[in-house]
């Protein structure tokens, strides 16, 4: 199994890093950051955030930064889990932050392909807010696999595979927020539904295919 095989020391180092960090960002922005624990009952985030002049300060870098810190962890253990090759037990510091890099870039390269693309064809702040919205639900998403993902790791049990969990957890909640937000604007998404569908085939479907092919394994 998994745990026979493996170290953990690295995992261990990135949860205090992870822990340091949201230590931090507490302490610097303590009604963002309670706002932020509860998206998952309450919009108050978003509401205050409608009203600045900006979307992206240091808090939501932060919050990006720690919630890719987990996810590459998810995808570690998962590659792990399912690739034959012994190379992926070894170089856990690397193989981890060249994980963790890759996906900041993508993240980063997408977010902002997608603004430069709607202040080029259309300027529209609904789209903006969008982008935006979509960036931190999954953030949020990430951070609530996050007790799966340490269960994975430390707990003896192995009959369950919590790291399925996580990403199951993951997938619904942020899935479930887009239906609820694409409910909500349902008039200004049947007005427009031809770029609606060409977004997603080409912005949102295409990219995370190509990201696949990089973490694929035979």
């Amino acid at each position: 199994m998994l745990r026979n095989v493996i170290s953990y020391d690295w995992f261990t180092i990135s949860m205090v890093l992870l822990l340091v960090g949201l230590v931090l960002t507490k302490q610097l922005y303590r009604i963002r950051y309670i706002q932020f624990l509860k998206l998952g009952f309450s919009e108050t985030y978003f509401t205050i955030k409608l009203k600045e002049a900006r979307f992206i300060t240091n808090f939501e870098i932060l919050i990006f930064t720690l919630s890719h810190l987990v996810l590459a962890q998810i995808i570690y253990l998962f590659t792990l889990k399912v690739s034959s090759y012994g190379y992926f037990e070894d170089n856990t510091l690397l193989n981890v932050s060249i994980i963790f890099l890759i996906l900041c870039i993508f993240s980063v390269l997408k977010y902002y392909l997608e603004k430069t693309i709607n202040f080029v064809c259309c300027k529209s702040s609904f789209l903006d807010y969008y982008l935006f919205y979509k960036q931190i639900i999954w953030s949020y998403a990430i951070f609530l696999g996050l007790p799966f993902l340490i269960i994975e790791v430390y707990s003896p049990v192995s009959s369950i595979n919590f790291l399925h969990l996580s990403l199951i957890v993951m997938g619904l909640f942020f899935t479930l927020n887009l239906f609820v937000f694409a409910y909500k604007n349902l008039k200004l998404l049947i007005s427009h539904w031809f770029y609606f569908i060409l977004y997603l085939c080409t912005l949102e479907i295409a990219p995370y295919f190509f990201l696949y092919k990089i973490f694929a394994v035979d």
